[in-house]
């Protein structure tokens, strides 16, 4: 991946954002503050930084372009103010190991979460399945893979924006997820090998669901890369065919919140007002 590419899909988020700036009635001190503010140089180097690490190009550049196409037609639904606060949170309220696009990313999925669309297709190890809001791919997994012989379902590979975490979107990937393979194959064991053994995080996650942490059965490995068993330092994640039910039932239809402005905001924070427009209550 080229180091223009990366520039490239960076400068596409900055020009989209600052075509929306320049719709938005707000305070023109405020609107100077978050155009500078994006574009200081501690921010633009922090997005170079981290873009590194995203698959960027053509695809993502289409991406950002279809997301903003959504985020533009929300100005039917919501008012100015709701578009303020965005570009407020977005520059002002930056978890650790995040930046403004990821923070803007965030508080539209937040309070538009009734509008992620799931998707599960097929792949060469067998199929993929995301989110994605307004044809941006927020959350995946790459590798979705069953089983004939012991009757069991492989997931692995699960991605999602840093600045999605700790938003539900992980969760209702995984449900989404889950509900799609019991109507494809009843209920079944799932299973992944993929969790570091230093990743509490990411086991704590899991355990939420029902899954299991369990010893590593070296004849039931999944092994796509050919990497030599004995050099995982992974932890195996069971799900057991009985709990299914009980894990879809426990975790579908929950919904994230943020804090902004010393309020909790979530999807229904935003009311109609009498021009059929939604305001902050």
């Amino acid at each position: 991946m080229k180091r223009t590419e990366f520039g490239k899909s960076i400068d596409t988020w900055v020009v989209l954002l600052f075509n929306l700036l320049d719709k938005i009635d707000m305070d023109d001190e405020l609107k100077k503050e978050i155009k500078r503010s994006i574009m200081s140089e501690d921010s633009i180097d922090e997005m170079r930084t981290r873009y590194r690490d995203y698959l960027v190009g053509e695809k993502e550049i289409k991406q950002i372009h279809s997301f903003f196409e959504y985020v533009n037609k929300l100005r039917n639904k919501y008012s100015d103010e709701y578009f303020t606060d965005a570009l407020v949170y977005s520059t002002n309220y930056k978890e650790e190991g995040s930046d403004f696009i990821d923070q803007f990313v965030r508080f539209i999925t937040v309070t538009n979460f009734d509008d992620l669309v799931f998707n599960f297709d097929e792949n060469p190890y067998g199929f993929v399945s995301s989110l994605t809001l307004g044809g941006l791919r927020v959350a995946r997994i790459q590798e979705i893979k069953y089983i004939e012989d012991e009757n069991y379902c492989y997931i692995d590979w699960f991605f999602a924006r840093e600045g999605l975490i700790r938003t539900r979107v992980g969760s209702k990937l995984l449900v989404e997820t889950l509900k799609q393979i019991q109507s494809e194959y009843g209920n079944i064991d799932i299973y992944s090998d993929n969790v570091d053994k230093e990743n509490k995080l990411g086991q704590n996650f899991y355990k939420k669901f029902g899954f299991l942490c369990v010893d590593l059965p070296t004849d039931t490995i999944i092994d796509f890369d050919n990497i030599p068993k004995d050099d995982y330092d992974i932890v195996g994640i069971l799900l057991p065919s009985d709990k299914l039910d009980e894990c879809i039932e426990r975790n579908d239809n929950q919904f994230p919140k943020i804090e902004f402005n010393g309020k909790t905001i979530d999807k229904n924070t935003y009311k109609k007002n009498k021009t059929n427009k939604m305001i902050r209550r």
